[in-house]
């Protein structure tokens, strides 16, 4: 029962210091805090990492040049450049997915502000901040 009463204790003096930290700290103000902080994080990133490109974000276009798929090991490097609608077309193994992905990957990670790998971007594609983004390639067969 000691512990107990202990533990609670120890849990309402927490309870008690928080509210205490967080009294008078304001969404907006935490929100702008950290989108400070994400912008010395991008500039730090810029100047440290040669190759990378702030990308611009406007419109409805999304102009990608040379831009090299982050988590593909010596990527081929894609440009192109796409206003409203784009269709994909190609032979089995032409790279269609890798395209998708790499489209995706270039707009989320704009969106969240991180430097592209490419000489030049712009991107008119937003994602709402409360939601997540997936991406499923394939058509769910098995192989093998």
């Amino acid at each position: 029962r000691e512990v107990w009463e202990a533990e609670e204790g120890m849990r309402k003096e927490e309870e008690a210091c928080l509210a205490e930290i967080n009294e008078g700290v304001e969404r907006d103000d935490v929100r702008a805090m950290l989108m400070r902080l994400v912008e010395v994080d991008l500039l730090t990133a810029l100047a440290l990492k040669p190759g990378l490109t702030e990308p611009k974000l406007r419109g409805t276009t999304l102009k990608l040049k040379g831009f090299r798929h982050p988590a593909v090991e010596n990527a081929k490097p894609l440009s192109l450049e796409v206003d409203e609608k784009c269709l994909i077309v190609g032979p089995n193994g032409s790279g269609k997915s890798v395209v998708l992905s790499s489209v995706l990957s270039a707009a989320y990670m704009a969106a969240c502000g991180v430097p592209l790998p490419c000489e030049e971007a712009e991107v008119g594609w937003c994602f709402p901040e409360d939601e997540g983004m997936a991406l499923l390639q394939g058509d769910g067969q098995e192989v093998g």
